[in-house]
């Protein structure tokens, strides 16, 4: 997944950070857990598994379901 930093640290910072939770959110899709899992797992509310799944989708360009974007991921190296 690719982002772009401005000059400014903090915003590259924070998409840093979330970069590194929709990898995690990915790699448990992934395992097979469901989206409940996921937020449980993270202690996160099921709204914001939701969001990261929706950027994930966004980021891997035509990815339109947990099955699209787990074969476009591991195309691109992003799961161990």
């Amino acid at each position: 997944m690719r982002f772009s930093c401005s000059k400014h640290a903090f915003p590259c910072t924070i998409e840093l950070a979330r970069q590194a939770r929709e990898l995690e959110v990915l790699q448990r899709i992934a395992d097979g857990k469901s989206n409940q899992a996921i937020a449980q797992e993270l202690i996160v509310s099921l709204g914001t598994i939701k969001t990261h799944i929706n950027n994930i989708y966004g980021k891997l360009n035509n990815v339109h379901n947990r099955t699209q974007a787990i074969a476009r991921a591991r195309e691109l190296h992003l799961l161990s």
